[in-house]
């Protein structure tokens, strides 16, 4: 979906439920390959990575957020790198393969000014 439809769901989300998790991938290469591997494994089309999101969109929004995996520079590291060094992306979530946001109602986000 693109980012105005992602923005309005969130929103509606925000709006049915005490508590919104979302989970998207942050890894460049996911969105400049040719054929999507989401698509090839589901063989759905509507598993295509149309937009990409970063941790200050969800941030400013007020959630809290987490960087799962690891990339080196947007990109995809080999998996003993990313074995070593995911501990970093859940600190610092623009260093993640993938990116998860969480907020619940009546809680703020105390990770501000993080990357």
């Amino acid at each position: 979906m693109n980012k105005d439809d992602g923005e309005k769901m969130i929103y509606e989300l925000e709006r049915i439920s005490s508590e919104v998790i979302v989970s998207t991938p942050h890894d460049k290469s996911m969105f400049s390959r040719e054929k999507d591997p989401a698509i090839e494994l589901t063989g759905n089309p509507l598993e295509r990575h149309v937009s990409r999101w970063e941790p200050r969109d969800f941030r400013e929004k007020g959630f809290k957020v987490y960087g799962v995996g690891f990339s080196l520079f947007g990109y995809y590291s080999t998996p003993k790198l990313n074995l070593l060094l995911q501990g970093l992306a859940h600190i610092f979530p623009s260093l993640g393969l993938f990116i998860v946001a969480r907020k619940k109602k009546g809680v703020k986000d105390k990770t501000e000014g993080r990357t």
